[in-house]
């Protein structure tokens, strides 16, 4: 009989123990869940991005990539484009709400795609810079601003995944022309 009690009772204080170490596990995921994001770092200068791709394909990509923003240089032979002057979060909304500090805030972006070979096979090296300003108030003239880097980088993956869908959809047509013509 004692055999069956001291087997309850240790059964009842391993399950209790259980118990206690799923609290303090919920308790430890639920306070790191609710701590602070820190803040984007910022920084001055381009973003960059290699593809092993021919200069048309990565033109065409920069091309889609870049197809909601007003253009105002289209250069293909120099490999430049640049944007109109945009206003605010016009296009871009950065992903954290952070209002902006500032009074008429403007940006425009500057791609440049340069041609290369890398171990003998074409590739490109695309150059993603933002250059931001805004006027502290109503009186002071813009002064320059670090960029966060996301819309930079959002861009270089646009680019880098039109490159990919281009190479499959010319891949999938080459395979159906050569399978229907057998």
């Amino acid at each position: 009989m004692s055999v069956e009690i001291s087997t309850t009772l240790r059964s009842k204080q391993l399950l209790r123990s259980f118990f206690l170490a799923s609290a303090a596990l919920f308790g430890a995921i639920s306070i790191s869940g609710c701590a602070s994001v820190d803040a984007p770092t910022l920084r001055y200068g381009p973003r960059s991005l290699v593809l092993q791709a021919s200069y048309d394909e990565v033109w065409q990509a920069v091309q889609k990539a870049l197809a909601n923003y007003p253009i105002q240089v289209n250069n293909v032979d120099s490999g430049t484009i640049v944007t109109d002057s945009l206003k605010g979060s016009s296009i871009w909304a950065p992903p954290f709400d952070e209002k902006l500090k500032y009074h008429d805030f403007k940006y425009v972006l500057k791609v440049q795609v340069i041609r290369g070979k890398i171990s003998g096979l074409d590739s490109c090296q695309i150059f993603v810079t933002k250059t931001s300003t805004a006027r502290p108030d109503f009186f002071s003239g813009p002064v320059k601003l670090p960029s966060d880097g996301f819309e930079e980088g959002a861009i270089l993956y646009r680019i880098e995944r039109q490159v990919a869908i281009q190479r499959s959809l010319k891949n999938a047509f080459e395979r159906e022309s050569s399978s229907g013509g057998s």
